[in-house]
This record gives structure tokens, C-alpha cells and sequence, in this order.
């Protein structure tokens, strides 16, 4: 029987009309469920059965709610959905990261980056321990992405003034681009011209740092209103050590290695742990993938710690490993190309 997604969504209109939720002032929840609507027709699981009709209803909604307490569009690319089994999952993409850090800290008016090549003049300042970029002058417009020996991001308020800053050097970007499993970067330092970050290097190194202040400003928010959305209830965290045996049952398959265009740090000591949703998840996608015999070595190689179960990981480093894996069953051109 196919979900009604109509009434789901009159349901959730409802529900945050009816709370303390505030969605971005340009938000519009009625365009973002018509495009999940859309999508959703199409999505299907990994048996290419619809996920209208293998999805419970309460996974649907909640779904959704998930997505509209964000204030993510599916139709920009700002979040995705997964099927696992009969549970439907909402994956916040990178675009998304950057859309719900606006959404924690409303004085966000924009989150930038700027590459830094070699010759270029960039004036920095230490202000109550916090780096400050006074002034960047490029020494060309046309400068050799060969060139490039750094990065940084910057949150932007709506007065123009600088909110948040991150600042990673060439040498930050490639220790985390150095944990793809296609090993994009070699022994020596040099970018390997094929991979996606050889081709697209100040594109990416751009995308690196953005996602890094992004997760650290949703990671320190005390949002508790959207933390509450995003995040994993006691009982789901206990439950995630349940589907490890999925993976263990099922350790015959070939790796493929892949390429992750979308690694930034993170700190092992954030909480809380992932889901029972979403170890299911990672078990199915990566069954997609025909990486399930070597799952666990292929996480800690990303996360670069070893991890012996899913459940060790983080909510947020789940969620990113999800992302990592949906993107491989999809183009492989970076998400931003089209943008």
C-alpha cells in the first residue's frame, strides 16, 4: 500500500505550526514537501521496490519533519533521502550542512571561502584567541590551482562583519584528503591530476574547510529545539549495536575502493553515538556498494581510528559516512558542478 505523502505533509504543516519551531524566513515548507513529493515517487530501495510502498508511514514522516525542522529543500541538493528496510532516512548533503549552521546561528547571512595561493598577501590577526583575516590580496586572478597553499571559510553576518572563521593550510587539506581510499594525494604531497580533487583542487579545497566551520558551528549550538531533530534518542544509541552482526554475517563480498570528495576533521569525542537507523544504513549502502566484507577497516581508514563497530561512531560522523556512501551510487561529478 503506497503512503499517503499528502496527508504526512498536512501533518507536519500542522505539527510545526503548532510548536516552537522556527524555519528560516525564506523557507518555504510547502515548496520543499511538494519536491520531496516529487522525489520520493521515485526513490526506491535496493531491491528497486518504491519506498512509498516498503517505508512505514512513521519513518516517512518523520523524514520529513526532519527535513523541514532544517530547513532543507531536497530540490536543491540540500538533503537526500535513503531507503534501509521499511525505514526512510533524511541525510543532510553538504549544502545542507551549510543551511542548517544559518539555520542554529541566525546571524549567519552567508558562509564564504577563498583559496590562498602562493605570492598571495593575506593579513591575519590573533583577536581573544580567534584568527582574523584583515585583508587577502590575490596576487592573480588566474592563478595555477598548482599554486595553492591554503584555504579558509568565514561566516558572515548580516551586517557583513565577520562571525566565525575557519582556516586550514594546504598541508590541513591534504591530511584530510589523504584518507580516501583512492589515495588522491601520494606519499610525495602531489594531488593525483585525475581524481576529482586534481581536477577540481581549489573547488575542493574550498569545500573542506567550508564543511569544517559548518560542522563546528551546528556542533556547538545550543539549539536544543533543532538539536532534538537531528538527534538520536538514548534507547536508539544503545539499539545501534544490534545490526553489527548484519555486517559480520555478511563479510563476502569485493571492495571497491572509492573516492571521497567530502572529508573534513573530526573530534572522536562528540556525542551522542549513531543510531540503530543508521548503522542499518551504512550496512545496506555499502552492500550497494559491494563493500560489506571489509566495512569497519573501510570507516576507520576514513575516520582515520580504528573502529571495530558501527556504534562506535558518532551521530555526525554516521551521518557522514551515509553521505559518503549515497553519493557513490549517484554521479560522479562533485554536487556543487551544477550549481
Amino acid at each position: 500500500m503506497t503512503t499517503d505523502l499528502m496527508k504526512i505533509g498536512n501533518d507536519i504543516t500542522s505539527e510545526l505550526k503548532q510548536s516552537a519551531v522556527v524555519t528560516p524566513s525564506n523557507y518555504s515548507l510547502s515548496n520543499a514537501l511538494k519536491s520531496a513529493y516529487l522525489i520520493l515517487q521515485e526513490t526506491v530501495d535496493r531491491n528497486k521496490k518504491p519506498a512509498l510502498e516498503v517505508c512505514t508511514p512513521a519513518s516517512i514522516h518523520n523524514a520529513l519533519l526532519k527535513m523541514a525542522c532544517q530547513g532543507l529543500n531536497p530540490a536543491k541538493d540540500q538533503c537526500y533521502f535513503v531507503v534501509y528496510g521499511t525505514q526512510l532516512q533524511c541525510i543532510r548533503s553538504y549544502m545542507g550542512a551549510q543551511m542548517t549552521a544559518k539555520l542554529v546561528n541566525p546571524s549567519i547571512k552567508d558562509i564564504r571561502a577563498q583559496a590562498v595561493h602562493e605570492g598571495d598577501t593575506v593579513e591575519v590577526d590573533v583577536v581573544n584567541g580567534q584568527n582574523i583575516i584583515k585583508k587577502h590580496t590575490p596576487k592573480s586572478m588566474f592563478a595555477s590551482k598548482a599554486d595553492i597553499i591554503g584555504a579558509y571559510a568565514l561566516a558572515v553576518g548580516h551586517d557583513e562583519k565577520i562571525i566565525d572563521i575557519d582556516i586550514m593550510s594546504m598541508d590541513d587539506i591534504k591530511s584530510s584528503w589523504r584518507q580516501s581510499k583512492l589515495n588522491p594525494v601520494a606519499e610525495s604531497g602531489a594531488v593525483n591530476q585525475n581524481s576529482t580533487h586534481g581536477k577540481f583542487t581549489e573547488e575542493m579545497a574550498k569545500r573542506t574547510v567550508i564543511n569544517r566551520l559548518c560542522k563546528r558551528i551546528i556542533n556547538t549550538s545550543d539549539d536544543t529545539r533543532l538539536l532534538n531533530s537531528v538527534i538520536a534518542t538514548d534507547d536508539e544509541i544503545k539499539a545501534a549495536d544490534v545490526i553489527q552482526h548484519e555486517i559480520d554475517e555478511n563479510a563476502n563480498q569485493k571492495v571497491l575502493d572509492y573516492d571521497n570528495d567530502d572529508i573534513v576533521e573530526i573530534d572522536a569525542d562528540q556525542t551522542p553515538s549513531a543510531t540503530i537507523e543508521q548503522a542499518r544504513s551504512i550496512s545496506d549502502l555499502s552492500s550497494q556498494l559491494n563493500r560489506k566484507d571489509k566495512i569497519m577497516d573501510e570507516i576507520s581508514g576514513y575516520f582515520n581510528k580504528k573502529i571495530d563497530k558501527i556504534s562506535e561512531l558518532t551521530f555526525n560522523e554516521a551521518n557522514e559516512y551515509i553521505e559518503v556512501l549515497n553519493q557513490q551510487t549517484e554521479d560522479n561529478s562533485p554536487d556543487w558542478a551544477d550549481a
